[in-house]
């Protein structure tokens, strides 16, 4: 498995530029996965046809990646897939993300491809999109439709490894913009060794690691005193939330207040690790599915009172409070007997069963019980994994196929479909809607 941006360098025809003219040459994005190798940068010129390669100045890719390197690796995205750069057109923070995470930001007039970087769990997940519209539209079209997950050490040497092809281009060159390339390059380097830590704590706070504008003294003295006394599951869900300016220190706070202090372990963990090679939802519905045979969960049966009855996690470990931040749907951890314990808000029923299924894939499949763990809006991968596994435990995809039949429902077969499974008819919308399993009449 691996990235890489092989470059053939060439001469550039009429490019005088000190800066563009040495880093020009052919370049192909290669990834590779499950040893099935992807070329990101496949392409189709109206005229001379089908290309493996595009022809440019990659100077500005490199300054893009140094800039952006820390975000690349470790930031997670915003939405539950990753999108195109060309569909973003939504809040401000969605656009700021992009130009983060996708290296059209960083193409300065030269063709690249529509390709996302995110972090995935210990991993890096590589999002590549085709160009919409004809072929004959274009000067080049991009066909390339991927995504893959990538070991992140695997992304830094292909990154990092482009990076100083470039700077070698470069070599003697004296130009300011060359010089400065090679400095911040060189205190990325020293990061590594000396502040990788925090430096990824910022990149997971979508913060530029050298802005001291983002990443202030302030933080950086609150995140050393406080974030990293936090065990590692609970410190990267509680980064990965999604704070607003502001709002991570009380956010902490809170987590100190009402988890921290706990110290219970499950008396037998039953964390596995994520596959490596298959989506969120692949892996939750399969947990889900598991559990659910494991348990020999009957369709129409009561989940959660099953669930309680043998696994001993239900609504009754519960313990409602008051200024949970916007960000935490719930708290989780082992009491001092081992007993599971969620912190939240109070929530109309059919949401609390929601958040105890979120949970529940928490205590079971993300090492809950040796650590307390957060139930976020992040979406994260675990986070991610952990809707995944509350829709498919509570309202199986194959169940609802079956009483469906694929024709149309309407507001009323909602509301007596989520009777009968116990879960809010806007959870049967989504499942019907996301799997198409058949189509909802409007009123």
């Amino acid at each position: 498995m691996s990235l890489r941006f092989d470059v053939e360098w060439n001469e550039a025809p009429g490019v005088d530029d000190v800066i563009l003219a040495p880093t020009w040459g052919r370049l192909a994005i290669e990834l590779t996965a499950q040893n099935t190798p992807i070329c990101a940068t496949s392409a189709i010129h109206p005229e001379t046809g089908y290309r493996k390669g595009v022809y440019g100045a990659w100077f500005p890719l490199a300054r893009w990646l140094v800039s952006n390197y820390w975000n690349l690796l470790y930031e997670v995205p915003l939405s539950e897939r990753l999108l195109s750069a060309r569909t973003v057109t939504g809040t401000t923070a969605h656009v700021r993300w992009m130009q983060r995470h996708n290296i059209l930001c960083g193409r300065e007039g030269f063709s690249l491809p529509d390709l996302t970087f995110s972090s995935d769990d210990s991993r890096v997940a590589i999002a590549v999109f085709p160009d919409a519209g004809s072929v004959a539209e274009r000067p080049l079209s991009f066909v390339t439709n991927a995504a893959v997950s990538l070991p992140r050490e695997e992304v830094e040497n292909g990154i990092g490894t482009f990076i100083e092809a470039v700077l070698e281009r470069l070599r003697g060159v004296d130009h300011a913009d060359a010089e400065a390339l090679r400095e911040d390059w060189a205190a990325l380097l020293d990061s590594r060794q000396n502040e990788n830590a925090l430096c990824q704590w910022a990149a997971r706070l979508g913060l530029d690691p050298y802005d001291p504008d983002e990443l202030s003294d302030e933080l950086v003295a609150f995140l050393e005193s406080h974030v990293s006394l936090l065990s590692a599951p609970l410190r990267e869900d509680v980064l990965d939330a999604g704070w607003q300016p502001g709002t991570l220190i009380p956010g902490v706070e809170w987590v100190e207040e009402h988890v921290v202090p706990r110290n219970g372990r499950k008396s037998k963990s039953s964390y596995r690790p994520t596959d490596p090679f298959a989506s969120a939802h692949t892996v939750a519905y399969a947990r889900a599915r598991s559990l659910r045979k494991k348990l020999r969960l009957e369709p129409g049966c009561n989940v959660l009172y099953e669930v309680e009855k043998n696994i001993g996690f239900g609504l009754e470990h519960e313990q409602i409070v008051s200024n949970v931040p916007s960000h935490i749907n719930a708290a989780l951890f082992a009491d001092d007997d081992g007993t599971p314990v969620i912190v939240g808000p109070e929530l109309h029923h059919d949401r609390r069963v929601f958040r105890w299924a979120r949970a529940l894939n928490l205590w079971e499949f993300g090492c809950a019980g040796d650590s307390p763990r957060l139930v976020t809006t992040s979406h994260a991968r675990q986070q991610r994994e952990s809707r995944a596994f509350a829709v498919e435990l509570l309202a199986p995809a194959r169940e609802l196929a079956r009483k469906l039949g694929g024709v149309e429902v309407s507001e009323d077969d909602l509301v007596n479909l989520s009777n009968e499974f116990g879960v809010g008819s806007q959870l049967i919308r989504y499942r019907i809607e996301n799997h198409k399993l058949a189509v909802v009449s409007e009123p």
